[in-house]
């Protein structure tokens, strides 16, 4: 093969980027208390010793939302003074409440001056509509909220800004959840100021209210961290460990760590669906793809090789059937451990009835999932039991009455692995509730905190933020002792704004996000496998279509619900349909493997017996190798050609010799190859 090469007619440049060490786990090291300013409003000493300077009179201060907070009335406001402040994206979050209910207007803060350019305001006006105004170059960037604010409670208030190219974003919270209320956009340059005043917005009122629990931050809040410091800013959670006895199985949860066979185990995750094109997305399509033999046989080694170790299903297996299950195990050889769905519908009311009482709807739950955990608990491919899927945005009732039922599941599938915690040893897998972001997490007051949670042991995130995730695990470890599962993760790989696929795109997201998922928790889910084309319903089951939803988390500003696989559809006019891999699963690959891409035979070297296997897979350029081949197709192209040969003569190590860290990461590694003709 290599007199192949050298009698090609062609010379052959090879520019070589090693990956060395990977690069910072995200961009931004979260501060200690959280934001890069902090006021708790004790007394008047506590506020000039943060460097607050005293405008005006009729500064008092009252009990508020924690000790005590500042009432500002008559012309009093302080001014804070910092460069930290001058931050292009950024975000202030504080507890506001009006003084009387005559009073209809006021000014609560402003960076800068707010009638002058690249400067904004936070302010009330009849009586309870309160607003949020960026401007920039003779534009208003606005956010409100109608009805938010009263003299009777304290609400809290978060303003977020962000600049992203030319155009500036901004969203406003409150209590910790926004809404798309009055929001518009401006563009420009925006070069803040270094003061922020409180207690007064020029050409409004004074603020004649009470501030408390004051925080300012150099990004903008995702949606789940604005919730997160709603509830940690008021001490609302209650953070410890779960009261269930430890198990004695393989499965174990050890402090904030998920252990199986002993060590701590991280999940490196697929979300597993592959639905073929044409079928609808059903739990009877579901069922299909679980028991097919062809598809599973299709998938299974795809899996492995790119190094995953547990996949989620989102619907429950037919209890008939083990098919899926005994694939992933593979007779304990490379196991792919299962994170299994037991869905719940939001639709149903599940509080007690009467009050105290299991109502029967959620003891029809409850018998339920006894029933699923009893069909597969002896199974050894199982990991956990996850509850439910972002219920805490689809359960249409009072969000305590969820979480209850959640706990009494939990409680209920503890009961039949352990007789009741009779059977000895004591041996159960543990329980995932599945949630979207930190929305509703650790909340004494829905009953998400630990102590209301006792039974259940980890929580569950589908996390979908921009790239980084600033502060959110930090928020996370504030308010919960549970280990964490991100359990959904990722870009799509369409890109909206350039109307065509962006590979490149989404590997470079999921990798960004799996590096700091990886370090900061009991590891990820990536979305998904495969993509589904019954996804977007407004479309048709045989189209890629294009819908889903806008979102400020992706580059693109635009969820395309069918494009989020790994791995695409090339063929769907067969069964099982003809998938290729997008460069997002070569990167994670090399994210997940433990071991080197051209170390075929997993002997942690890259040697003689590899080099067989590559000469034995070569194609020619845009010839796609056979399916045992897809390893040596390393930079994930649909060929084996002279790209992946020049990584692999750059990672070759000789027997016994491991290669280089260089040589996990194929896309990172192989930079750029350039062919020349002499």
């Amino acid at each position: 093969m290599l007199q192949r090469f050298l009698s090609s007619g062609r010379s052959i440049s090879l520019i070589l980027v090693l990956a060395g060490a990977p690069p910072p786990v995200g961009a931004y090291q979260c501060p200690e208390g959280f934001g890069i300013f902090y006021e708790a409003w004790q007394d008047l000493a506590s506020v000039q010793a943060h460097g607050g300077a005293l405008w005006g009179s009729g500064l008092s201060f009252v009990p508020a939302v924690k000790g005590n907070g500042a009432r500002f009335s008559g012309d009093a406001s302080i001014t804070f003074t910092s460069s930290a402040f001058q931050t292009p994206s950024g975000s202030v979050a504080f507890w506001f409440r009006k003084n009387h209910a005559a009073v209809t207007e006021g000014g609560i803060l402003q960076l800068g001056s707010f009638t002058a350019d690249s400067a904004f305001g936070v302010f009330y006006e009849n009586g309870m509509d309160l607003f949020f105004q960026l401007r920039i170059a003779g534009q208003i960037a606005q956010a409100y909220r109608p009805s938010a604010i009263s003299d009777t409670a304290f609400t809290h208030i978060t303003v977020a800004w962000d600049s992203r190219g030319e155009r500036r974003i901004v969203k406003l919270f409150v209590n910790g959840k926004w809404d798309e209320f009055g929001g518009s956009e401006a563009s420009g340059a925006f070069a803040p100021s270094s003061q922020l005043q409180i207690g007064w917005v020029n050409s409004k009122s004074n603020a004649e209210g009470v501030v408390d629990e004051l925080r300012v931050f150099d990004y903008m809040l995702s949606d789940g961290e604005a919730y997160a410091e709603y509830v940690y800013s008021a001490d609302r959670f209650c953070r410890q460990p779960s009261a269930k006895p430890p198990s004695e199985g393989q499965i174990q949860v050890v402090g904030n760590e998920l252990h199986v066979g002993g060590s701590a185990f991280t999940v490196k995750g697929i979300g597993y669906e592959p639905i073929p094109k044409s079928m609808p997305g059903n739990p009877e399509s579901a069922q299909f793809i679980y028991s097919n033999q062809a598809i599973l046989d299709r998938d299974m080694p795809l899996l492995r090789a790119m190094g995953v170790n547990t996949v989620r299903v989102w619907e429950t297996l037919d209890p008939d059937t083990e098919q899926l299950l005994d694939k992933l195990w593979n007779g304990g050889t490379q196991p792919i451990y299962a994170i299994l769905g037991f869905p719940v519908d939001g639709a149903v009311d599940y509080a007690d009835d009467p009050p105290g009482t299991v109502s029967d709807a959620a003891l029809a739950v409850i018998n339920d999932v006894k029933a699923y955990v009893t069909a597969f608990e002896a199974h050894p491919a199982v990991l956990a039991w996850a509850l439910g899927n972002e219920m805490n945005l689809h359960y249409q009732h009072d969000l305590k009455d969820w979480f209850k039922l959640a706990n009494r599941m939990a409680a209920a599938t503890y009961d039949v692995e352990t007789a009741n915690g009779t059977e000895t040893p004591r041996t159960y897998h543990p329980v995932i509730l599945t949630n979207s972001l930190l929305l509703d997490v650790g909340d004494t007051a829905v009953g998400s905190d630990d102590a209301s949670l006792d039974m259940v042991d980890l929580w569950g995130h589908n996390a979908y933020v921009r790239k980084d995730y600033h502060c959110y695990f930090d928020y996370y470890e504030a308010l919960s002792a549970k280990p964490l599962v991100v359990t959904e993760f990722g870009i799509d790989a369409y890109d909206t704004m350039a109307v065509t696929t962006n590979e490149v795109a989404q590997a470079d997201w999921d990798v960004a996000e799996w590096r700091q998922i990886e370090a900061r928790t009991s590891g990820g889910v990536v979305f998904e496998y495969a993509d589904e084309y019954w996804k977007d319903l407004d479309g048709t089951l045989d189209g890629h279509d294009l819908g889903g939803h806008t979102t400020d988390v992706h580059p693109d500003e635009v969820s395309n619900e069918e494009w989020y696989g790994v791995m695409e559809i090339a063929d769907g006019t067969v069964v099982p349909n003809v998938l290729e891999r997008r460069k997002a699963y070569c990167a994670l690959k090399a994210e997940f493997s433990d071991i080197a891409a051209p170390d075929f035979d997993r002997d942690n070297d890259v040697d003689q017996s590899d080099f067989g296997h590559f000469q034995a897979c070569y194609t020619e350029p845009d010839q796609k190798p056979v399916a045992s081949c897809l390893d040596a197709d390393m930079d994930c192209d649909e060929d084996v050609d002279l790209t992946d040969f020049n990584f692999f003569l750059a990672c070759a190590s000789g027997p016994a010799v491991p290669p280089s860290q260089g040589c996990f990461d194929v896309l990172g590694g192989i930079a750029q190859n350039k062919e020349e003709q002499d």
